[in-house]
């Protein structure tokens, strides 16, 4: 049910990602900048457990766009804490997805750190690879989680394949 659930409101997130850049590329009479179409979606969804029993539950959905990439990963943790913060760069490549990005960190006590952070993502497609390696931007400490995707999946997918399992969706 769990991941029934999670492929609905991926489907959905992702509709609206899609058609969000469209629209603002199809009604530009103003002048503005023309955000371009999502060449390419990733979702990773799943448990990054690590070699020494430490585990995080991993989010990300993000879309590789020419006129710039977008998107959000957020993970849990309970040595680290959560994270949830922008994708500002996305490059699929040879079955890796790695992306990079900023935002906040919260403590495993769920105090908000004051301090952002930068983070650098690497997922194997098969999930054999799975690294997040958090900095802070200044003081703190750095950390990697390092291990498999394990509980989940990495998925690339065309806009097109999305509006297929869009219209399964909804008639399944």
């Amino acid at each position: 049910m769990w991941s029934k659930l999670m492929a609905l409101s991926a489907v959905g997130v992702l509709a609206a990602m899609m058609t969000a850049g469209t629209a603002q590329a199809a009604g530009n009479d103003a002048g503005g900048t023309v955000k371009e179409r999502p060449n390419a979606i990733v979702l990773v969804t799943g448990t990054l457990q690590e070699a020494d029993g430490g585990s995080a539950r991993v989010d990300m959905r993000a879309t590789d766009r020419t006129g710039g990439d977008r998107g959000n990963l957020r993970f849990a943790s309970s040595e680290y804490g959560q994270y949830n913060g922008a994708v500002r760069d996305l490059t699929i490549d040879g079955g890796q997805v790695k992306a990079s990005g900023a935002g906040p960190l919260i403590t495993p006590d769920g105090k908000r750190v004051r301090v952002r952070v930068r983070f650098e993502a690497t997922f194997s497609q098969d999930g054999s690879i799975a690294r997040i390696v958090v900095t802070p931007v200044k003081g703190g400490h750095a950390y990697t989680l390092n291990g498999k995707l394990t509980q989940g999946s990495v998925k690339v997918l065309t806009p097109d394949q999305v509006r297929k399992d869009k219209h399964k969706a909804k008639r399944g």
